[in-house]
Parts: C-alpha cells; sequence; structure tokens
C-alpha cells in the first residue's frame, strides 16, 4: 500500500516552475463538514477541537503535537524521517512571502543547501506550493504551503532521501480538513449526558467515542480511550455478584474476571482509596489493562448498588496516544459525573 501511494504521490508530484507574478497563485477552498465520516481501518485521525483541524494518518505511525512546530507524523518517535504540519491563522499569504521566509531560516541553519525554485503542486482537488532543499549529503528538506482565504497550512517533509514520507503526506494533505468536525474520533473536550432507565445510572460521557447502550449501562469507547458505566449483578456463568467487596474478590481470585468485562486479555490494579462522588461511596483503584498490542491505563471505581450487586465505573487511555493527557482529564470528568 505504501510503495502504491509513493507511486500515485509520484505523479502528483509532475511540477511546473511557478510565475513571478503575485496575484497569479491558486488559493483552495473548504466547505464545513456536513455530517461525520468515518475513519478507514488502516487510518487513523489526528486533530480536532484543541487545535482547530484534522487530517488522517497511516495506522501504526506515531503523530505528536507542540505548539511550536504543530503535528509531527514519522515512523519512529519523531526521528528522521517526518513530516511537520501546521496551521496558520493569518490571511494574505503568497508563495513568495512564504518562501522568502523559509530561504532565510533555512540558509540560518545549514552551511551548504542547494534550493530548487518554488513549484506547483496540484494534489487531489487542492494546489499547494513547495521548494525543495538538498541541505549537505544527507538532509532534504521539502516545504509545502497551502493557501486559504482566511489561513495557510505549512508541511516541512525532513528525509535522508527526498521522497521517503510522501505516503504519509499525502494522506495528511488530500484528508485534511481546515476545520474540526469532518471526522469520528476526533478529540474534542465535550461530554453529553446519558441516562440509562433500567439501571439507574447517570452520566455524561465524552462525545469523542462511540456510544454504546448496553442492558448493563454504557460502554464508550474508541482507538485510545474507553469509558464504562455498568450495573454487576452476576458473572458470565450466572452467578451473582453481591457487593463490590464481592466484586473485588472475584477479580482477586481470577485475572480474566474483570478483564471479561472490560474486553480486554488482563487487568491489573494498585491499591484503592475511597472517595464520595455525587453522594455516593466508592473506591478507585488505578488500573492497567492490556491487549495482545496495547496497553491502557486509567481507573476502575466499585461501588454497591443500593439492594444488590456492584456499579463499576471505569476509564481508560491508549499509552502513546497523541492527545494522552487530554484524554486522561476528559475521561476523569466524565466518571466523576456518575449517579445512580
Amino acid at each position: 500500500m505504501r510503495k502504491i501511494f509513493s507511486v500515485i504521490l509520484a505523479a502528483f508530484l509532475l511540477m511546473t516552475g511557478l510565475c513571478g507574478c503575485e496575484e497569479s497563485f491558486a488559493r483552495n477552498e473548504y466547505a464545513l463538514p456536513e455530517e461525520t465520516e468515518s475513519v478507514p481501518d488502516a487510518l487513523a485521525v489526528f486533530g480536532g477541537e484543541d487545535i482547530g483541524f484534522s487530517f488522517l494518518y497511516p495506522y501504526g505511525m506515531n503523530v505528536t503535537w507542540n505548539e511550536e512546530d504543530g503535528a509531527c507524523i514519522s515512523a519512529t518517535d519523531g526521528k528522521i524521517p517526518y513530516v511537520l504540519g501546521s496551521k496558520s491563522e493569518k490571511s494574505g499569504m503568497s508563495p513568495e512571502k512564504y518562501f522568502k521566509a523559509c530561504d532565510e531560516q533555512i540558509l540560518a541553519e545549514f552551511d551548504n543547501v542547494q534550493s530548487s525554485t518554488i513549484h506547483e503542486v496540484p494534489m487531489e482537488e487542492k494546489t499547494l506550493y513547495m521548494t525543495r532543499y538538498q541541505c549537505g549529503t544527507d538532509i532534504v528538506i521539502e516545504r509545502y504551503v497551502e493557501l486559504y482565504t482566511d489561513c495557510y497550512f505549512q508541511y516541512t517533509a525532513v528525509t535522508e532521501t527526498a521522497g521517503e514520507m510522501n505516503t504519509a503526506l499525502y494522506y495528511a494533505v488530500s484528508t485534511l480538513s481546515p476545520v474540526s468536525g469532518k471526522y469520528a474520533g476526533e478529540y474534542s473536550d465535550k461530554l453529553a449526558a446519558f441516562s440509562h432507565e433500567d439501571t439507574g445510572i447517570v452520566i455524561e460521557l465524552p462525545e469523542m467515542l462511540e456510544i454504546r447502550e448496553l442492558t448493563i449501562g454504557y460502554l464508550a469507547s474508541g482507538s485510545d480511550a474507553l469509558v464504562l458505566a455498568v450495573l454487576c449483578t452476576e458473572d458470565d456463568e450466572g452467578n451473582p455478584i453481591y457487593n463490590r467487596q464481592n466484586f473485588l474478590d472475584r477479580a482477586s481470585e481470577s485475572p480474566d474476571f474483570a478483564a471479561g468485562y472490560l474486553g480486554t486479555d488482563s487487568a491489573s490494579f494498585g491499591t484503592g482509596v475511597k472517595k464520595t462522588v455525587n453522594g455516593r461511596e466508592f473506591y478507585a483503584y488505578p488500573m492497567t489493562t492490556r491487549t495482545e498490542d496495547e496497553e491502557f491505563t486509567g481507573e476502575i471505581w466499585l461501588a454497591d448498588y443500593d439492594e444488590n450487586g456492584c456499579v463499576v465505573v471505569c476509564y481508560g487511555v491508549k499509552t502513546g496516544s497523541t492527545h494522552f493527557d487530554g484524554l486522561t482529564g476528559l475521561c476523569q470528568n466524565s466518571v466523576n459525573t456518575v449517579k445512580y
């Protein structure tokens, strides 16, 4: 797949020189998303309300974020090769202005630089402008700018050989939404209220997660996080669960017991602390769950139900998630709203 799209992008990069006329360049247009789009299995989504835009990238690659550089897409945790992408809210940018500043920056950082002229790069329905810089013998820097009326996006591919990050660049540019809200799974700090008629559980769940109503409560899940709020009165074999302590004893006896409720391969717990939330007494335990190739960290809260059973409220966030801190805070906010 990567080789195929590298060939496709190579076709897009049959570039023509840019006319020197200031007003001859293209500005792209965008429309507000009419509905949320699902993300193909081979891709993952980055972005949302915290940065104001979103794009897709090949699943399995790493994406990190900082205010100075923007998003960094890499296969080796930020090391060369990688692609940087960021948005500027400034209007009135032109290719000439942008690449004049790029030239000054590159020449200030490297001694031996060879650069191309500004080239127009058509990609899907968009037009970008690019200059390639050969810095010494072992670093190639390709700078792209994507112009809109009210903003612009810039991409920087840093590689040892030109074209190494063409696949990631292609996906980022071709799927880019200059506004948030286009893709399912985008980061959002919004919570939505839910009330379960049969169990009486009331909780606010993260809108960015897929929310399923179960016969015993709610499951909100995504590729990087989950929140579960359920009433447990019996196990899979029909044996009764009487209260919080009974649930905890069963979990201590069998590592598979809690993992079965959470849909993971294993679950381990730390030392619990007592806390009161919305008038109810819970015991909260640090929790780590694992599947074959992923690890989630969070908490599991246990409380006695009014007559019989155990209320289980938990969350987990995938280790290494792009929005780990934000998702952890979001899930903590969610579980703190639980009532029953």
